[in-house]
């Protein structure tokens, strides 16, 4: 069983971003986990040089190291809400690294709560003064973890 004293990821950023003009950029990497949640709309993303649509309701999940680059197609905008976070320690897994074998994460039974709390997590971020904004930002990000495992 998972403990919260185990669990304390640091959240580096939680940002909303719409993508209303279309263009690519760059592919790059990161050494610290990334989860992109697509809110609405869809953009077109190169993982690892294989593309992919990203829609409504989907989210993928950048591992240290894995290559990703996103193109918004002509005539389309998207919402998306970006976390990069790392010092996750999950029981017999390798340090920072999230077990999913594809950057494309299936949400199935659990896609309603975590969607409903990407959304809270965008309003939160719209509120960067109010005090305790950075440890409700770190709660949500755990709480959409627990929902993403």
């Amino acid at each position: 069983m998972l403990q919260l004293s185990e669990f304390e990821p640091e959240v580096l950023y939680a940002f909303p971003f719409r993508n209303e003009h279309p263009g690519t950029y760059v592919y790059h990497q990161h050494d610290f986990l990334e989860l992109s949640i697509m809110l609405e709309g869809y953009s077109d993303y190169n993982v690892e040089g294989q593309w992919r649509r990203v829609v409504a309701g989907q989210a993928l999940l950048f591992n240290p190291g894995i290559h990703h680059q996103e193109t918004q197609p002509p005539h389309t905008q998207s919402l998306q809400l970006h976390i990069g976070f790392r010092h996750i320690a999950l029981p017999g897994q390798v340090p920072n690294h999230l077990p999913f074998k594809d950057a494309l994460i299936s949400l199935d039974d659990y896609r309603a709560e975590f969607m409903a709390n990407a959304q809270r997590i965008v309003a939160e971020s719209q509120r960067p003064t109010v005090f305790g904004h950075a440890l409700l930002i770190q709660a949500m990000v755990i709480e959409q973890l627990c929902w993403l495992l």
